[in-house]
C-alpha cells in the first residue's frame, strides 16, 4: 500500500492552492492512503484566547472543514 502524509499550510490564502499539487502528487504515485493533520483546514483554535467571538471562530472552522472534507474524494484514495 501506497500512503502520502503531510502537512497542511491552513491559512485560508495557502489551502486551496495546496489541495491542487496534492492532488497530482496523489496521482502520480498512485498513493492509496493519505494522512492528513487532525482539524487541518482552519487555524488553531487554542492558540487564541477565548473571547467573545469564539463562537463565530468555532464555527468558521467547521464550515472550513465541511468545505474541504467534501473536495478530498476527488483525490483518488482509498482512505484518508
Amino acid at each position: 500500500m501506497k500512503v502520502t502524509v503531510c502537512q497542511i499550510d491552513p491559512r485560508p490564502s495557502e489551502v486551496e492552492a495546496f489541495l491542487e499539487p496534492l492532488a497530482r502528487h496523489m496521482q502520480a504515485e498512485q498513493s492509496e492512503f493519505l494522512l492528513l493533520p487532525e482539524m487541518g483546514f482552519s487555524n488553531w483554535l487554542a492558540s487564541e484566547k477565548p473571547g467573545p467571538d469564539a463562537d463565530a471562530l468555532w464555527a468558521e472552522a467547521v464550515a472550513s472543514h465541511a468545505h474541504h472534507i467534501a473536495k478530498l474524494g476527488a483525490l483518488g484514495a482509498q482512505a484518508i
